[in-house]
């Protein structure tokens, strides 16, 4: 199958793909991963498509399979959410919540991108909103919200393994 029809195929049907994979995991962004994985599966094999309708069978089928494989890995390793955390530590006082936020600032200075840095700060301290973040950065909506994802998975990762060893 030619290269463009199997990616205009996965566009056209990416609202619905994206409808199946938040129905699964929950949550937009680990819809975006889910889609984004399954895309990238789906086109080690694209010399492999037929057909259209092949194309939509197999996109639906990798998006199910990629959001499964996330919920399973997610229920395997539970991870501690950096908002819960915040929200112990305001229970707790002021200097706990002084000491996450510096592990937090650590984590993001040392171990993002600039972009992923600019995205975190613009979104999370900035309150910007999405489209904004993209015109101001000249990227699409979607990568920002993919690469916000990334950082924060980036970031809770660290965290948790800082903070559990």
């Amino acid at each position: 199958m030619e290269q463009n029809n199997l990616t205009s195929t996965f566009s056209l049907l990416k609202t619905r793909l994206r409808v199946i994979a938040t129905s699964i995991l929950g949550n937009d962004d680990d819809a975006q991963d889910a889609l984004q994985e399954a895309f990238y599966k789906l086109w080690k094999r694209h010399s492999d498509v037929k057909s259209r309708q092949e194309a939509e069978k197999l996109s639906v089928t990798a998006v199910k399979n990629a959001s499964i494989d996330m919920l399973r890995h997610r229920l395997a390793h539970p991870v501690e959410q950096i908002e819960d955390r915040t929200a112990i530590a305001d229970e707790q006082g002021e200097p706990e919540r002084e000491e996450l936020f510096k592990r937090v600032s650590t984590i993001i200075e040392m171990q993002l991108s600039e972009r992923q840095r600019d995205i975190i700060m613009m979104r999370d301290m900035q309150e910007m909103s999405f489209q904004e973040i993209a015109r101001r950065l000249d990227m699409s909506e979607e990568n920002v919200r993919m690469t916000l994802s990334r950082a924060r998975k980036i970031v809770r990762t660290i965290y948790q393994s800082i903070n559990h060893d």
